[in-house]
């Protein structure tokens, strides 16, 4: 796939994990992809999808938690990418851990490459 980096902001307290192999019972909802090289034409070969049913989460590759109680938010951004595996699936659950409600955007970065090895 290439390299990997997720962006969250949130109003409150929340926590982020992100996992390897997971099972999946359903897709969910494709979510719409916008490719930021506005010279190559090309389309993602990284399918993202929302609302999946998930079966088995799989390897636990990150456990992020930011925030404190239902007041305080903020945002985290992975400052180390993640080189990810072609042909893998992965989860990533952004959960609300605060007791009241929580806005919370999610954005995902990353280039593709063919491995050449």
């Amino acid at each position: 796939m290439g390299a990997f980096v997720a962006i969250f902001n949130t109003e409150s307290e929340t926590d982020m994990k992100m996992y390897e192999s997971p099972t999946y019972g359903t897709s969910g909802y494709y979510a719409s992809i916008v490719n930021r090289n506005r010279n190559a034409g090309t389309s993602s070969q990284v399918f993202v999808y929302t609302s999946s049913t998930i079966s088995g989460v799989g390897t636990l590759l990150l456990n992020r938690h930011w925030g404190s109680g239902n007041q305080i938010g903020g945002e985290h951004r992975g400052t180390n990418e993640f080189l990810l595996k072609q042909n893998e699936k992965y989860l990533v659950r952004v959960n609300n851990a605060a007791g009241g409600n929580n806005q919370i955007n999610t954005e995902f970065e990353w280039y593709e490459h063919t491995n050449l090895n």
